[in-house]
């Protein structure tokens, strides 16, 4: 028999559905959870009966709850979008702002707290000098999707027991500090008298998608426009 899946992705994402294909093909009897881009959705009533093998946490911004996690009976696995010095929100934005040398996306077990069971593997990216938000959120989604590539391929070739054989030899540790989306907000609003070598740091590590570093001054915002 087959085991179960619940694929949990954002709705209308090429790579959630891309990875809904490759476990179908793979022969994993799926669940796909489109979860909605939205923050603060709950699980919805039809997969609240959910039981099986896994759950395969890939895109959305719901917290699992222990009891609905357990209902996994082998694993239940996350993709966190940045490495795992920023588990929680803004990873590729604090990489950015920090100046670091790489990010990537850290596959762990998942358990009751935000980025915080045991770590499976991370996968790597190079931080150029020219990527901004918009580039490195590109390179982290399709590495997204190649680690959870590598995953399936070891689960299906080798078993489960090859995943936790290799997060029993791993030796990344999860940062101290949960990032929340509050701190981004906090980084994007700025002083009037900010330097421009700092400025260019917040455009460069906040501005994505017309949002970004803002200024606040007698009752009026305003936004950088990317221009």
């Amino acid at each position: 028999m087959a085991d179960k899946a619940l694929f949990i992705g954002f709705e209308d994402c090429q790579y959630s559905n891309n990875a809904v294909d490759l476990l179908i093909s793979k022969g994993f009897d799926t669940t796909f959870w489109k979860a909605s881009k939205k923050r603060g959705s709950k699980i919805p009533e039809n997969i609240q009966d959910w039981n099986g093998e896994y759950i395969f946490h890939f895109k959305s911004y719901c917290i699992l709850p222990k009891d609905f996690i357990e209902r996994a009976s082998i694993a239940a696995i996350n993709f966190h979008p940045s490495h795992p010095r920023y588990p929680g929100s803004g990873g590729i934005n604090w990489a950015l702002y920090n100046e670091d040398d790489e990010t990537g996306v850290t596959v762990h077990y998942l358990n009751e707290k935000v980025d915080n069971g045991p770590i499976i593997n991370v996968y790597r990216v190079t931080i150029e000098e020219s990527d901004d938000v918009a580039s490195l959120i590109d390179k982290v989604h399709r590495c997204q999707f190649d680690s959870f590539a590598n995953i399936i391929h070891t689960i299906t070739i080798q078993g489960s027991s090859e995943l936790s054989r290799i997060a029993s030899e791993n030796t990344n540790k999860w940062g101290k500090k949960t990032g929340r989306i509050r701190d981004i907000d906090k980084l994007e609003n700025i002083d009037i008298n900010i330097s421009k070598e700092k400025l260019d740091k917040i455009i460069k590590s906040t501005y994505y998608n017309g949002y970004g570093p803002k200024l606040k001054i007698h009752g009026y915002t305003f936004r950088y426009s990317g221009e």
